[in-house]
């Protein structure tokens, strides 16, 4: 009876305008549910305008005029899912994380000193640090797609209750 009710799935057109962000985390807050904690939930909606602020000033930037941006959101009992697909050129999301491990593991490293790409820093720390899955792939349209998931892990107030409380 509850997996009807654990599932969600929103898929959207955004147009590729940084002031789509508020369609975006609306569409966003309809996966909300209780089996989510706060802190899963913030990391999902920081992931989410990150890929979408990236899709919007960067896949798209040279592309006139814009084509929008494709959103699929989804929640399950056990996973939530976002999936974001640009018309851009792309790039090796891979590499550049080893390029920025490697500049991180550097002794005069100061993330401090760093000027740009801090979105990419971010998403790194999402998954090694947060357990996210995260993978930026071609279409087999023009473009690509970054796909950004996690598990949903039972929150202790959801855990099987006992045979009872007495005592």
């Amino acid at each position: 009876m509850t997996s009807a009710s654990t599932s969600h799935r929103e898929s959207f057109l955004v147009p590729s305008q940084l002031d789509g962000v508020g369609e975006v985390l609306a569409r966003f807050e309809r996966l909300r549910s209780a089996q989510i904690s706060d802190t899963l939930w913030v990391e999902g909606q920081t992931a989410l305008m990150e890929g979408f602020s990236n899709a919007v000033r960067h896949a798209h930037r040279d592309l006139s005029p814009p084509p929008p941006v494709a959103i699929e959101l989804s929640r399950t009992s056990v996973e939530l899912r976002i999936q974001i697909d640009d018309h851009g050129p792309g790039y090796d999301m891979e590499e550049a994380w080893r390029q920025l491990d490697r500049e991180q593991a550097s002794s005069d490293y100061d993330p401090l000193e760093r000027e740009a790409h801090w979105g990419l820093v971010l998403l790194r720390q999402l998954q090694r640090q947060r357990g996210w899955q995260i993978t930026y792939q071609r279409r087999r349209e023009q473009g690509y797609r970054l796909s950004i998931s996690h598990r949903i892990d039972p929150l202790p107030s959801q855990a099987p209750s006992g045979a009872g409380s007495g005592g």
